[in-house]
């Protein structure tokens, strides 16, 4: 790998190569911007990669009980903007448990790209940088596991690498913008019924199912227990095993229309202790899985109509 002692680079954010430049000094965010099977092509570049900030233990710690208190603040502060916006009154554990684990995933995440940025910026020269042309519609999620699977993806991180420079360092850095069609569709792979093996013995069983089943059997969901397992234990209890029904007991909501007018009026009210937090409580509002929203009430529909069973043991 080639590098020379140039401060002045152009960054370099995602593994993305439709935004890299190749004829100038160039500044990797971390090493996840070269995969391995594409080293022939990153190794000829005059590249420097940035150390990881969260490498140190101590920064880590420091950080872990900062972010802790952070989402306890902003939880109870959304709580009562999603309170307001769906002219409910429930408590701040009623949000912890239906909103918790993506806030706690978010405000992390974002404090990551945060960093990174932060480094980068304070210790090198930028140039430059790109990005590929995204809608915020399309770094929305539906529900948490589609936010698990964008989060970790170019395209979403590239919009918050951007959104973030742009916070930081406003018009200064302006983007290259590299127009492109987003053909990806956005599908939770939970709406996902291909035609297999597993889905065969599906349309078989839960028929079976639902005549055999008792009202007050012992309830399995999840057990993430080998389906053999699963199996014996359920016989050894005298009730028919659910096989392959967890996706009947999960809720679940087709994707719903964002409303950008409406996240756009959600005030969070933060007592603002950092740059960090301005811009957190600026992103969480247009990145609110919709599930939580817009589909707010078709989920409860959905939980009121599940099929659970009626007085499980």
């Amino acid at each position: 790998m080639i590098s020379s002692s140039s401060k002045n680079r152009y960054l370099i954010t995602t593994s993305d190569e439709r935004t890299w430049l190749t004829d100038r000094p160039v500044l990797f965010l971390g090493e996840w911007c070269k995969r391995y099977s594409r080293r022939k092509k990153w190794l000829l570049l005059d590249s420097i990669t940035l150390p990881y900030h969260w490498n140190d233990s101590e920064q880590v710690y420091k950080d872990y009980i900062y972010l802790i208190d952070v989402y306890e603040r902003a939880l109870e502060s959304i709580s009562n903007a999603l309170n307001n916006y769906h002219h409910v009154d429930h408590s701040i554990r009623y949000w912890r448990i239906i909103l918790g684990p993506w806030l706690a995933y978010f405000i992390q995440v974002l404090f990551d790209r945060w960093q990174c940025i932060a480094n980068a910026f304070d210790n090198y020269e930028i140039n430059g940088y790109s990005c590929i042309n995204t809608p915020i519609e399309y770094v929305i999620p539906q529900n948490m596991s589609d936010f698990i699977n964008q989060y970790t993806g170019d395209i979403w991180n590239q919009y918050i690498y951007k959104e973030i420079i742009k916070y930081r360092m406003g018009k200064k850095y302006s983007p290259n913008i590299i127009e492109h069609s987003v053909t990806d569709i956005k599908k939770d792979p939970q709406f996902k019924l291909k035609f297999s093996l597993k889905s065969l013995v599906r349309a078989v069983i839960t028929p079976l199912h639902d005549i055999l089943k008792k009202s007050d059997n012992i309830f399995f969901i999840s057990s993430h227990l080998p389906l053999h397992k699963q199996i014996q234990l359920e016989l050894a209890l005298g009730q028919f095993p659910a096989l392959f029904l967890s996706y009947r007991y999960s809720p679940r909501v087709a994707n719903v229309k964002l409303d950008m007018e409406q996240r756009n009026e959600i005030n969070i009210n933060l007592n603002i202790n950092s740059g960090f937090e301005e811009f957190m409580v600026d992103m969480i509002p247009k990145h609110i899985p919709a599930l939580y929203l817009e589909g707010y009430n078709h989920l409860l529909d959905n939980i009121t109509n599940i099929s659970w069973p009626k007085s499980p043991k």
